[in-house]
């Protein structure tokens, strides 16, 4: 929730109901001591929606919430009106995997800690690097007040990287988005394009010139997509 881009949240809150929550493990959320997977990440959406009486609702993730989001439609199908996926993987071990250095990257997290990973790793690309400073400062400070646990950066890496919807992704039946940048090399594009191509229902957008941060630096042409497809 604290690193959504401020500005565009405050623009989708213009047209409507905006609602963010941090994952357990992250920013103001509880803690668990078992291994987070994207179906705990899934019940805990699922309960809060309960908590807070949306009976259903658009959704929008980023990264591991793009992944979360894929498993949640397969459990929670009544809950789901339309999908953003922004930057997301596919739930396969037939997922096309970074580059080494930047598998390396994230694992070094494991030994150091988060903010330095985020900081360092996500401009990684000579096309990006200049747009993710903008970005990462902005995280910088939010970890700085909410500092991500080694050990909690580790049960979330893992599930991103182990997660697997099977043949079950095909069920997802909803209108969805699905948002790339160009050079990312966090999550390969090639990933979105896969996806887009077991989702049924499903509309690519290639960022152009962006990696995996571009929801930072691109808030117009990402509005205007967004909004374009929700309403």
């Amino acid at each position: 929730m604290l690193q959504w881009q401020p500005n565009l949240v405050t623009e989708l809150s213009q047209y409507f109901r905006v609602i963010l929550m941090d994952n357990r493990g992250c920013g103001r959320s509880g803690r668990s001591r078992k291994f987070y997977t994207m179906k705990t990440y899934s019940k805990d959406i699922f309960y809060l929606m309960e908590f807070l009486a949306i009976r259903k609702s658009n959704f929008l993730g980023h990264s591991l919430g793009g992944a979360i989001l894929e498993r949640f439609a397969i459990m929670y199908p009544e809950k789901v009106d339309k999908l953003v996926f922004i930057s997301p993987d596919i739930g396969s071990f037939k997922r096309k995997l970074p580059k080494r250095s930047v598998l390396n990257m994230l694992f070094r997290g494991l030994k150091t800690d988060a903010l330095s990973v985020l900081i360092h790793g996500f401009c990684i690309h000579k096309n990006s690097g200049k747009h993710c400073r903008t970005a990462l400062d902005f995280i910088e400070r939010v970890f700085r007040y909410y500092p991500m646990k080694k050990k909690d950066y580790r049960k979330q890496l893992i599930a991103a990287m182990c997660f697997n919807t099977k043949k079950k992704i095909t069920q997802v039946y909803h209108k969805s988005l699905i948002l790339t940048g160009e050079f990312d090399e966090i999550v390969l594009p090639e990933n979105a394009v896969r996806l887009a191509r077991i989702l049924p229902h499903s509309t690519l957008s290639i960022i152009h010139g962006c990696g995996h941060l571009f929801v930072y630096d691109q808030i117009k042409s990402l509005l205007n997509e967004i909004y374009e497809f929700l309403t």
